[in-house]
């Protein structure tokens, strides 16, 4: 059923340049539309000074609390063991770190033989040890190529974690730790 509305939309879009087809497919668009039609004699809420604010303001807002979010997970990272999801976060901030600041790498070194001494306590699973080992290796084997003075004690502090780490490991574990801290024994 049509009504006089419509038949008079129908007539100004064909008057328009629309085909018939044309105009019979706007019409449903057009009785959905009249629906939504807002009456101009009721006032519009008002709006308040401070609305030019309100939009920056939540940008604003979302933005300084994902920061805070963002920020809270990479000082959670670094307290995880590689076992965990974060670790990966640890990894990525630990490079970034090296890359900006080169003598983080002894830090880093020194965290790796921590974590190979946890995850030995813990009795982890070979493979996760062994990769964290691995890590401790190539940041040992840099830092070593680039060490000065103060090099020695972070190596003896790292031998002292591996040493501990190695009385609680399995045997294959305790192999490659050995391994690692004979071809460190030159610092």
């Amino acid at each position: 059923m049509t009504t006089s509305w419509q038949k008079q939309l129908q007539q100004e879009l064909v008057q328009a340049g629309a085909s018939e087809q044309e105009a019979d497919s706007l019409l449903p668009i057009a009785t959905d539309l009249q629906r939504l039609h807002v009456d101009a004699s009721q006032p519009a809420a008002p709006k308040s000074r401070f609305a030019f604010i309100a939009k920056p303001f939540r940008l604003v807002t979302v933005g300084v609390v994902g920061l805070a979010a963002g920020f809270a997970v990479l000082l959670l990272a670094q307290t995880v063991l590689p076992s965990s999801p974060l670790y990966a976060v640890q990894k990525f901030s630990d490079n970034t770190m090296i890359r900006m600041h080169p003598d983080y790498r002894g830090s880093v070194m020194m965290k790796r033989a921590q974590q190979v001494n946890a995850l030995a306590q813990k009795n982890a699973g070979s493979g996760v040890i062994l990769s964290t080992l691995q890590d401790y290796n190539k940041q040992a084997q840099i830092y070593k190529s680039a060490s000065d003075e103060d090099a020695a004690s972070a190596f003896a502090y790292c031998k002292n974690m591996l040493q501990k780490a190695s009385a609680h490991a399995q045997p294959e574990v305790r192999q490659a730790i050995a391994d690692s801290l004979k071809s460190l024994d030159t610092t």
